[in-house]
């Protein structure tokens, strides 16, 4: 599989030599640098660029021009200003490049029709503290709210089992608050620890969790717990019933039986494969690919046990394959992507 843009990015850096490892980590994680510009070099023809995702301001300290005010105030696509020497401080610069993405991801996510005002946050640590915003512009969760029609909107479905809990904390993590998206969790697991479950996917997220019971529709901003004893199914409206049946065995919940149902009933979805053992998946990856919706899995390398996303894999069914950051910084993108696509038609 060849590597999918995440975004497309023009660098503006006070020295590109210096900014060199950063434009080197940020195209091994598919980023795509459409322009490279030195400090000195940026002038208004700049501000009406708009054939790219985002500016990012690579600035050596106290190194500011009264261009960057103009950038600020009239460019066309958000601009973020990053500390030039902050990568250099890190231990795990690739793990910081990866939370910087999120951040561009997420002011991309969170951009209105209007293009005026900028945000600026100063990304120099990995830390998760939510980006403030300047200029006007809304908090994602005040857009992501209107930004598509009713029961158009995103449904992903995320599947784990040994190991799963481990991944989807850190997936999790790495997703930006307000994010629309409903996501529906299949977690192979003993009954007596859902509790415990829900409670690690509340401590590390800003979606609302909760287990299903009886019937109803996964929102934007919600992880829906499918049950351990009984089968949750989706209907043809899109409902989630939950059901007197039992799952197919042999597993309980059954990946399977949830992904069979979502590529049939709901239009605007995709599914992330996590760690775990055995071949649950495999069929239901196969019904969401046939329905062109994508399938994506979480690498072999970050996998406390690879054999069940390996599988999938290996049906020839997968679209794209990374760690659980990497994974949250496509799903931003791809759900940028949609809303692009929507505003265009």
């Amino acid at each position: 599989m060849s590597m999918q843009t995440i975004l497309t990015i023009g660098l503006i850096a006070s020295d590109l030599v210096i900014s060199e490892k950063l434009i080197h980590l940020l195209g091994e994680n598919g980023v795509i640098l459409k322009h490279r510009i030195i400090l000195p070099d940026l002038n208004d023809s700049h501000l009406e660029t708009s054939d790219l995702d985002i500016w990012l301001i690579d600035l050596a300290e106290d190194d500011w021009s009264d261009n960057i005010d103009k950038m600020l105030e009239d460019a066309k696509v958000p601009v973020l200003i990053n500390e030039q020497q902050a990568l250099f401080s890190q231990s795990h610069p690739e793990f910081w490049v990866q939370k910087l993405l999120v951040r561009l991801g997420e002011l991309v996510l969170a951009e209105p029709t209007a293009t005026s005002g900028v945000f600026l946050p100063v990304v120099s640590d990995a830390s998760t503290e939510k980006l403030q915003v300047h200029s006007g512009r809304p908090e994602v969760e005040d857009y992501v709210e209107t930004s598509t029609a009713e029961n158009h909107y995103p449904v992903w479905v995320l599947a784990a089992s040994l190991g799963g809990p481990a991944a989807l904390k850190r997936f999790l993590q790495a997703l930006p608050d307000g994010i629309h998206a409903g996501f529906i969790l299949v977690q192979h697991i003993d009954n007596n620890f859902m509790p415990v479950l829900r409670k690690i996917l509340e401590d590390y997220s800003s979606l609302k969790v909760k287990i299903a019971d009886n019937i109803g529709k996964v929102n934007p901003g919600e992880i829906v717990l499918a049950p351990v004893e009984r089968r949750l199914t989706m209907t043809s409206t899109g409902m989630l019933l939950k059901t007197d049946e039992p799952w197919t065995e042999p597993y309980s919940p059954c990946i399977d039986d949830i992904l069979n149902d979502v590529a049939q009933h709901w239009h605007n979805a995709g599914t992330i494969i996590f760690s775990g053992m055995g071949g649950d998946g495999v069929i239901g990856a196969k019904a969401m690919h046939q329905a062109n919706k994508p399938v994506w899995l979480q690498d072999s390398k970050s996998c406390a046990n690879s054999s069940m996303p390996n599988e999938i894999d290996a049906s020839g069914v997968s679209d794209y394959r990374g760690t659980p950051e990497q994974l949250a910084q496509q799903l931003v993108a791809h759900l940028h992507r949609q809303t692009m696509a929507a505003r265009s038609a």
